[in-house]
């Protein structure tokens, strides 16, 4: 069985992908896109046949799959596995992005989903324990009682009675436990089969189907027991994880044929971008719970379902940073009028709500705001995270509204700070450096609104507002 890999977005001929996408796109045809020369997979993750397996990357983490060894090619599996894995369990889904990322179902989970989570939470809390209860003289603990009643003899004073030997109780692992047993031969099969993906240094890339007697009873046995064990355990963790081994055997009697297909990853990796950014940014939630005003209507009876929601938001240096995270090849396409416009409007609302602000708080000595597009970028062979100005996107005919600068930066570094959960205050300073060049857009506390009646009059003689066209 082999592994292949693929670019999300990325056209491609049939050839290219070994035919491959069509065999996917039977199972998801939302997932791949073609027309007469080319075809494309619009996913990052894992999908994995009975006879072979397709990684695909994010764009921009490398020009070529081709170009990288190997062992490289295993490290970037790992970090966009390990991204994948923090997203999923730091934001909601939608209900078709969660069916790639939860086993929610045991009818519907696959042996990949259930894997994942059996891996992660085990490597966080360890195999379910159960424990048997030792009983000696000859040791310290708490006191049974009890045995210690029935069984020592007990010596009287004038004012109490004493027992010399106690008998002590000790709580000890109960190694032989079915649950236990049944529990680590599970987790072990996953990570025989799928530890490649999160662990490359340990586990290297194996595609075996299960071994005989990978469990240590047959599945329809093991079933049982976990069905009937289910009813006896009252922690929410050890009910989850039962859960999850029985979907896992489930899955492997169920999932034999060769066009069975697991999937682990997210059609919407454009969100993974966006929470990297968030973490390396140390994006600021008060400015949205706080500051950010909201467009409503005056209706009493209408759920507010309007919202204007930057990507990013932090403060440094009395300046507000508004930064749009772009999932783009920058080299082949780049926002439209829309993205760019409603950048403008973040800026000019939010700078409304900021020249009335009184404090002596951070966001009261906010002097300026900067507006960025920030897209991904390939690596390069330096040791620290790097961005490079892309080009200004600005307003034609509109000279006083300063125009908005793209910056690329290094996704593979950006990945691994937002999977490693550490961040540094050097991308912080450097980004500052660089705008500083640009510069930021100052306003007076005293300005009731930013948007001048000067700007509302280039704006009409812009765009005919009659008929919403360009006067030429």
């Amino acid at each position: 069985m082999n592994l292949y890999t693929l670019i999300d977005g990325r056209h491609y001929t049939d050839e290219e992908t070994w035919n491959l996408l069509d065999r996917v796109r039977k199972v998801q045809p939302s997932l791949v896109s073609s027309k007469e020369r080319w075809i494309s997979i619009s996913f990052v993750g894992i999908v994995a046949f009975a006879d072979c397996v397709i990684f695909c990357f994010p764009k921009k983490l490398f020009a070529s799959p081709s170009n990288i060894s190997d062992e490289d090619t295993e490290q970037l599996i790992s970090l966009v596995t390990k991204s994948l894995i923090r997203f999923r369990d730091d934001y909601p889904h939608s209900p078709e992005d969660a069916g790639f990322l939860y086993s929610a179902d045991r009818r519907t989970s696959t042996p990949l989903l259930t894997a994942m989570e059996l891996i992660q939470d085990y490597e966080v809390n360890g195999p379910i324990r159960r424990f048997l209860t030792q009983y000696s003289q000859n040791q310290s603990g708490r006191i049974a009682w009890n045995r210690t009643i029935q069984r020592s003899d007990p010596i009287f004073t004038e004012s109490s009675v004493f027992y010399p030997l106690p008998v002590i109780a000790r709580r000890i692992d109960d190694d032989d436990s079915p649950l236990t047993i049944l529990h680590k031969a599970c987790v072990q099969d996953c990570y025989k089969r799928w530890g490649w993906l999160i662990d490359p240094e340990r586990y290297h890339v194996n595609f075996r189907q299960h071994e005989r007697g990978w469990l240590p009873c047959t599945q329809e046995t093991a079933l049982t027991f976990l069905s009937r064990e289910k009813w006896t355990v009252f922690s929410d963790r050890e009910m989850h994880v039962i859960d999850l081994l029985m979907q896992y055997i489930s899955s492997t009697i169920r999932n034999d044929s060769k066009n069975d297909v697991s999937f682990f990853g997210t059609k919407t990796y454009w969100r993974v971008w966006e929470a990297t950014c968030k973490h390396i940014f140390h994006d600021d939630q008060y400015i949205y719970d706080n500051l950010l005003p909201q467009p409503r209507w005056k209706l009493p009876n209408l759920k507010p379902d309007t919202s204007q929601r930057p990507d990013v938001l932090f403060v440094t240096n009395d300046t507000l940073y508004i930064l749009d995270a772009k999932y783009y090849d920058y080299r082949h396409n780049m926002p439209g009028g829309p993205d760019i416009i409603k950048q403008y409007y973040y800026e000019d609302t939010l700078r409304s709500v900021l020249c009335k602000r009184k404090g002596n708080d951070k966001y009261s000595r906010i002097k300026g705001t900067t507006n960025a597009f920030i897209f991904p970028e390939a690596p390069k062979n330096e040791d620290t995270v790097k961005f490079h100005f892309i080009a200004d996107a600005y307003i034609e005919r509109l000279p006083d509204w300063r125009a908005i600068p793209a910056f690329a930066l290094d996704i593979k570094k950006a990945l691994s700070l937002y999977v490693n959960n550490t961040s540094t205050n050097q991308i912080a300073q450097f980004w500052c450096d660089l705008l500083s060049e640009k510069g930021s857009y100052s306003f007076s506390r005293e300005l009731i609104s930013p948007i001048s009646t000067t700007k509302i009059a280039k704006i009409e003689e812009s765009v005919n507002l009659n008929t919403g066209e360009e006067t030429r």
